[in-house]
């Protein structure tokens, strides 16, 4: 891994993506059941992860939210537009052709 990224990937992304485009705090068995995942235990190992990693935030209720100052590199290639993650490239491909 190069210094200063952090690498998500696999269901801990599913979890991140989640809550990256949930409208409100989310809690684990939102998620969970969201994500058909087999267990709230392995949603909430997931989460943890993204916790480490300062990710995301637990709000005083008990539920997650994205950080805003910590963004994954990856990100910087997508546009966030009413909860859905667009890559910029379909954009410009849709704007120059």
């Amino acid at each position: 891994m190069m210094a200063g990224y952090k690498q998500v990937y696999g269901k801990t992304w599913d979890v991140y993506h989640c809550i990256l485009t949930s409208s409100d705090p989310i809690g684990v068995r939102e998620i969970w059941r969201k994500l058909r995942l087999s267990t709230p235990s392995l949603t909430q190992n997931h989460v943890n992860k993204l916790l480490e990693l300062k990710l995301i935030e637990s709000t005083p209720e008990g539920n997650y939210v994205s950080n805003d100052v910590e963004r994954i590199e990856t990100l910087k290639n997508f546009l966030a537009l009413r909860g859905l993650m667009i890559p910029r490239m379909v954009v410009y491909a849709a704007l120059l052709s």
